[in-house]
């Protein structure tokens, strides 16, 4: 039998409508926490619903606003936007595009994740923690963050201590596309649970800039994701040493540069090792530029 407060359950979000006031107020109900936010309070006019309410960002006061639009058509549309000075100038943080269901009337974001599989677009992220710190900032984004990623369409390949250099740790994580990058990182860092971790988990860095964005050099040398792993039946089963070979190339010649080193891949795996993908620089926007991402590549990993 296991209690109710042993397995927190989904975060859940409730609606109320005043007869009165004919407003609505939208809470969102963080189950790891066990409490409401504030909510937002407004109204729908026509096809369009604003909502506003008070809230802090990063110790700081904010107020905030949620925009339904196009609300009775195929395409309705949700946009979450902040202002730091009461409301003058406001910042669209977060917006989702969505699909009404032919069937059941419901609505889902477009581009909609049925399983887990095909992550073409990679961060490769090389935190440096303060020293004696780095367990702990493991330990922390292990048992909140892959999970998460998941729940917004992407996927957390994995996560490591660099060997040899006791501040450094890796994550690399995986999304669908550009875009789904971007509306994912806005879903995570916007939402609840980061904010809840945030001041906890970046009081343990020093520098989370040295990041790298990806894609597989060819189609089929992307990252593969991997069965889970039973943590009650294979716990501790599984070991090996995870190598990463960065390579700063010339501009241009990133595809002659990864035909040169076919050979010495192919007599990695001929001696039992696994490769795990050949990645190069993604070109292109930032989707999410409030994380930076290098710009002095490119490189092949």
């Amino acid at each position: 039998m296991t209690h109710a407060d042993d397995v927190p359950a989904p975060p859940a979000v409730f609606r109320f409508f005043d007869r009165t006031t004919k407003q609505w107020a939208i809470y969102w109900a963080d189950s790891r926490r066990g409490v409401l936010e504030p909510p937002v309070v407004g109204s729908f006019a026509g096809d369009t619903g604003i909502f506003e309410g008070t809230d802090t960002f990063e110790g700081r006061p904010i107020r905030f606003r949620f925009i339904w639009s196009r609300v009775s058509t195929a395409s309705p549309r949700w946009e979450q936007a902040f202002s730091a000075d009461g409301a003058r100038t406001w910042e669209t943080n977060w917006v989702v595009d969505m699909t009404r269901l032919a069937a059941g009337g419901g609505a889902r974001p477009t581009g909609h994740v049925e399983h887990l599989k095909d992550f073409p677009v990679v961060e490769f992220r090389r935190y440096t923690i303060k020293k004696g710190e780095r367990e702990n900032f493991a330990r922390c984004l292990e048992t909140f963050f892959p999970e998460a990623f998941q729940q917004i369409g992407a996927i957390a390949f994995g996560q490591f201590f660099e060997r040899g250099n006791p501040t450094g740790f890796t994550w690399i994580r995986g999304f669908k596309n550009s875009d789904a990058r971007g509306t994912g990182n806005a879903a995570f860092y916007y939402g609840p649970l980061w904010k809840e971790h945030a001041s906890t988990m970046n009081d343990r860095l020093v520098d989370s800039d040295n990041v790298l964005l990806l894609r597989p050099w060819s189609p089929d040398r992307g990252i593969p994701v991997l069965p889970a792993v039973d943590p009650v039946n294979e716990a501790g089963g599984v070991h090996g040493v995870v190598v990463a070979e960065i390579f700063p190339v010339k501009a241009g010649s990133v595809d002659a540069f990864a035909r040169t080193m076919e050979a010495t891949f192919a007599a990695y795996r001929a001696a039992g090792i696994r490769e795990a993908g050949v990645l190069v620089t993604l070109d292109g926007r930032n989707t999410f530029p409030q994380h930076p991402v290098r710009t002095d590549g490119p490189y092949l990993v």
